[in-house]
């Protein structure tokens, strides 16, 4: 009933929808697609997700859902030519495509603006600022177009002043909220149990600690000379944060002369003492900047995240962090230790907190399993999904899930 009431706003209104993941924001959206496409049968019809796996994942649900003819629907990446995408948005009725595709077939001519009649944004609270989304809903303000907005989002924040921002872009009259409190969304969902295990620093490993001891060290001398040089406040490696440091690089890049007239300096010297002070500001910025990330990942993801992750930065083409290596014989050694404990594989106690909640529960699957098969043909839970931040990540918990399965099976 929820979905249907949904829906039917969304038909009629710009709506933003706010459903909890798993709830039907993709049908409420593809009923409102398969509608708009029946009612104008010239018009065009565009999904717009945030990455192209996500683009790929919901063209199939809303064939499935909504039985859309796979000959009318387009998925439009940056691979195709710009004569491909023209001809088919030309001959096409409903497209899905990432937000940056839209926005830049807009403004080169290749979309027909004039014909489109809805346009759904999923993950919409990204729309604020310069972002894609925003972009796309004010060429079509400009041109004077009228088309049916609906944005999904589970998660639209708790910053009022944002979600204002996001309603504004997309010219959203309607919100249409449920969590999973909401009483025509309860029975609906499952019933669920949250533990939270916290992996504190105590117990990570010396070695991890002397690491990032290591690079605090060359991170205090470098935020000396930033704060010498006016670029930073503090050199107080516990209380800098990635993104003050960020926040102050940005505030630099936008006015070099005035953040660094504060700091004191011989004038005698000239313009070109400016100019050698600002480029040293801003290696130092982009030097301190990945030190800081890496140290994160050390802490909270262990010794090979952070080497790759040290191992990639510094491979960038003109990276200030490599042309730091050979001068500075603590982050050289730093980096040999990383180096040395990554191919070791040193433990990680996150991920043998993990391994020991997954031997657990699969040991009370087994056993709950053996204990009902004869009686109700059945077992306990089986299936474990396993979500992390980083990409990278994912190789890791991999790697050691299967080495703990294989010295099982042995």
């Amino acid at each position: 009933p929820y979905q249907r009431d949904i829906a039917k706003t969304s038909l009629f209104s710009n709506t933003l929808v706010c459903l909890p993941t798993g709830l039907g924001k993709t049908l409420v959206a593809a009923v409102v697609m398969a509608n708009y496409r029946r009612w104008f049968p010239e018009g065009v019809v565009i999904f717009t997700a945030p990455t192209r796996p996500l683009v790929h994942q919901q063209i199939k649900a809303c064939r499935d859902l909504m039985h859309i003819p796979e000959e009318c629907t387009v998925e439009l990446t940056g691979r195709k030519s710009v004569q491909e995408r023209e001809r088919a948005w030309q001959e096409g009725q409903v497209f899905f495509a990432t937000p940056q595709i839209v926005q830049n077939d807009i403004v080169k001519g290749l979309c027909p603006k004039k014909r489109i009649v809805c346009i759904v944004f999923d993950e919409c609270h990204r729309a604020v600022g310069k972002h894609a989304y925003a972009m796309i809903c004010e060429h079509l303000r400009r041109e004077k177009v009228s088309y049916r907005c609906v944005g999904l989002s589970a998660t639209p924040g708790a910053d009022r002043q944002r979600l204002q921002q996001v309603c504004k872009n997309l010219a959203v009259s309607k919100v249409e909220f449920r969590s999973e409190t909401d009483p025509d969304i309860q029975q609906f969902v499952h019933a669920r149990h949250i533990e939270k295990v916290v992996v504190g620093r105590q117990q990570q490993r010396q070695h991890v600690q002397r690491l990032a001891g290591m690079l605090e060290g060359v991170m205090r001398r470098l935020l000396a000379e930033l704060c010498a040089l006016g670029g930073f406040w503090t050199s107080d490696v516990t209380r800098v944060s990635r993104p003050s440091l960020l926040q102050a690089a940005r505030r630099f890049r936008e006015n070099p002369a005035g953040v660094l007239s504060a700091a004191p300096h011989s004038p005698s010297k000239g313009l070109l003492l400016a100019q050698e002070r600002a480029a040293r500001v801003d290696a130092l910025f982009r030097q301190v900047a990945p030190l800081l990330s890496c140290r994160e990942q050390l802490q909270s993801y262990g010794v090979s995240q952070a080497w790759t992750y040290l191992n990639l930065e510094m491979s960038k083409p003109a990276s200030a962090l490599a042309a730091l290596g050979p001068a500075d014989p603590a982050l050289g050694e730093c980096l040999r230790s990383l180096e040395r404990l990554a191919r070791r594989k040193a433990d990680d106690p996150k991920i043998e907190c993990l391994r020991n909640i997954l031997t657990k529960h699969f040991q009370g699957s087994s056993r709950t399993s053996s204990s009902s098969s004869s009686s109700a043909g059945g077992g306990g839970p089986k299936n474990v999904i396993i979500f992390t931040n980083l990409r990278e990540r994912v190789h890791d918990i991999v790697a050691a899930l299967t080495d703990v399965s294989a010295a099982e099976e042995e």
